[in-house]
């Protein structure tokens, strides 16, 4: 009975750390360091596999969440924010939202990159009606990666894991929910995706 009592009472507060999270950052401080983060992960990213630029150059859209993580102790789930770009030109935030229940004990810290290759599914996304399938797996990244990479149902999925015991490439169950800039905040901090690539 404690056990359940105790599993319940996690479960609750890690839903309510999810959905207490807003999409976009709250100040301005916190919405350029989130860009800054952003920027070094793609350079990292296609320094590892220069292929991937030429992926994202042809995107519909594609979004990249610099400091995902994955949390489980009875209750796991994913988390991260990050920004959204539309034909190279940024629009707005998304966050990941995904709880699941299980024995698994750890955490991991990954970077995270969406790739969407067709328009119907990125205006799911933008409808905020896009989830992962369950059994989703991400394409852990390397040299050539991105050649070979197959889009399930119209998007590619990029896993480059930073630290934690939990180094995998399970990413199923993931939902996003994005949130589009204002206009103000677009003109005055939008990186292109030249600046990106630099």
């Amino acid at each position: 009975m404690y056990a359940r009592r105790v599993s319940i009472a996690v479960l609750a507060a890690f839903a309510l750390v999810l959905t207490g999270c807003t999409t976009e950052p709250r100040t301005e401080g916190e919405r350029a360091d989130l860009q800054t983060d952003a920027q070094k992960a793609l350079q990292d990213m296609t320094a590892k596999d220069p292929g991937l630029q030429d992926l994202l150059n042809n995107s519909v859209g594609y979004v990249i969440f610099p400091n995902a993580g994955k949390g489980a102790l009875i209750a796991g789930g994913s988390f991260g924010r990050g920004p959204v770009y539309e034909r190279g030109q940024w629009i707005g935030w998304a966050k990941i939202e995904e709880a699941s229940v299980g024995a698994q004990i750890g955490g991991q810290k990954f970077r995270e990159l969406l790739v969407f290759k067709t328009q119907a599914a990125w205006d799911r996304f933008r409808d905020n009606q896009y989830t992962l399938d369950a059994n989703a797996s991400g394409i852990i990244l390397k040299s050539g990666a991105a050649k070979g990479a197959v889009a399930e149902k119209g998007v590619a999925v990029f896993v480059d894991p930073i630290e934690g015991a939990m180094v995998e490439a399970a990413v199923g169950g993931q939902h996003f929910v994005f949130e589009a800039a204002n206009r103000m905040n677009r003109a005055t901090t939008q990186p292109s995706q030249t600046e990106m690539a630099r």
